[in-house]
């Protein structure tokens, strides 16, 4: 009689995979748990150790970031010399504060193949959070070269303008907002490096973005269309600046605040605001933001239901001002307080950075809302997972919030809503300087 399971097995795997990419990740797991039970003894151990390596990667979107690295010690114990393999387990480490076996899973894989772009971002991201910028910086660039990443710049681009590589005195450069807004906005504080080494400093980017990145120092235009950097003979990304500025980056990287809000924006925004929210002494309006854009390959680690914060509502003293934008503002129905809802009229980011302006406090998850608030040198608490991030240590008006383990919000939102109600920031006019806006 012949033994079908291998057969079977492989059929749920591949469900599983299916399932995976269509973002239904806990289906994806039980296949791919069902997989391996079924497969048995029968079960080749390359086949096996497939679907270890990718219930590796579904585990550590779900959150369970123990379940996670078993899986991955065990793709690597049956794939030899899979760097696929090395590199999910590398993240799952990560994610698991386990710094030091993630940096050799990264270095063992780059070992393998030394261009696998992955391996260098996963080191990336650890260098840098541990303070090694040299190095981290170098291993950044490789970010673009990760697989699915489209060019930066198109070709007809590229032929005609060279990749400036930092040196001073070149006539006009062309900077390309690159990656997502939350990016944008923080590597923005090495704008005016760039335009102090550059005739003229042109930046390419979304629309959302261009009135913030119109407003930095040092620069000269913000276009949106290609066919307006004929004639520009330099490009570089945007996220690439720190590592072309050397030894400058950390003065660079220090300077807060860079974004500023012209007077008028302010004066029409206080408008809205205060009918929203009628301003009232010895209450505070504080900005909530809870979820991202969910195409971001990590929100899944960084958003929230607004569900999970209803014991905010409780707290008293503060007027909620919801910047929240996307389908997760319609979760505003089900708050059990009042909370006023200005998502929906902020038409881009210049918007916010002017409500912004006007709040005591701005309670954000990793969105580029906080990146905009602590640009701005503004007061703003961030909810993060439990993995560090280097980024939020750039802002000094950030207040962290992190996970004590892997996907405990609860304690997070508890610590917030005490901190709030204690009122341990002094918010109203307490960060604002008037050099802030124009």
């Amino acid at each position: 009689m012949m033994d079908d399971r291998p057969t079977q097995s492989a059929a749920f795997h591949q469900a599983g995979v299916a399932a995976a990419r269509d973002g239904r990740l806990q289906a994806a797991r039980q296949l791919m748990r069902q997989a391996l039970a079924m497969g048995g003894d029968a079960q080749a151990p390359r086949e096996r150790g497939l679907i270890q390596r990718n219930l590796t990667e579904v585990a550590r979107r779900l959150g369970l970031v123990d379940e996670a690295v078993a899986c991955g010690q065990a793709a690597v114990r049956l794939l030899a010399r899979d760097t696929v393999a090395l590199v999910n387990l590398g993240v799952a480490l990560a994610d698991h504060c386990d710094e030091a076996a993630a940096l050799a899973c990264f270095d063992e894989a780059l070992e393998i193949d030394p261009a696998f772009a992955g391996a260098h971002l996963g080191r990336a991201e650890i260098l840098l959070r541990q303070g090694a910028h040299e190095r981290g910086w170098v291993e950044y660039a490789w970010r673009n070269r990760v697989d699915g990443v489209a060019p930066l710049v198109p070709v007809d681009v590229a032929m005609r303008a060279a990749a400036w590589e930092g040196a001073a005195g070149v006539e006009s450069l062309l900077v390309v907002a690159d990656q997502g807004f939350g990016d944008m906005i923080q590597f923005a504080r090495f704008l005016p490096w760039a335009a102090a080494q550059s005739g003229r400093l042109v930046v390419h980017a979304p629309a959302a973005i261009s009135p913030v990145l119109a407003r930095v120092a040092g620069v000269s235009a913000v276009i949106g269309h290609w066919t307006d950097a004929a004639g520009i003979p330099a490009w570089c990304a945007l996220s690439d600046l720190p590592r072309l500025a050397g030894a400058a980056w950390a003065d660079e990287a220090a300077t807060v605040p860079y974004v500023r809000v012209p007077e008028c924006a302010r004066a029409r925004w206080r408008s809205v605001l205060d009918a929203a929210v009628p301003p009232v002494a010895e209450r505070r309006r504080v900005g909530l933001v809870w979820a991202g854009r969910a195409e971001q390959s990590n929100d899944f680690a960084r958003s929230m239901n607004l569900a999970q914060l209803k014991g905010l509502a409780d707290v008293t003293g503060v007027d909620w001002v919801s910047l929240q934008k996307g389908d997760a503002a319609a979760q505003i129905a089900g708050w059990p307080g009042t909370m006023a809802d200005l998502g929906s009229a902020l038409g881009d980011f210049g918007d916010t950075a002017s409500v912004l302006s006007l709040l005591d406090l701005t309670v954000s998850v990793d969105t580029s809302v906080a990146h905009l608030a602590g640009a701005m040198g503004l007061p703003v608490w961030v909810m993060l997972r439990h993995r560090p991030d280097w980024r939020w240590d750039w802002y000094p008006t950030a207040r962290p919030f992190r996970q004590p383990t892997a996907a405990d919000w609860r304690s997070v939102v508890t610590a917030v809503s005490k901190a709030t109600q204690a009122n341990e920031q002094k918010f109203s006019g307490s960060f604002f300087k008037e050099e802030h806006y124009f």
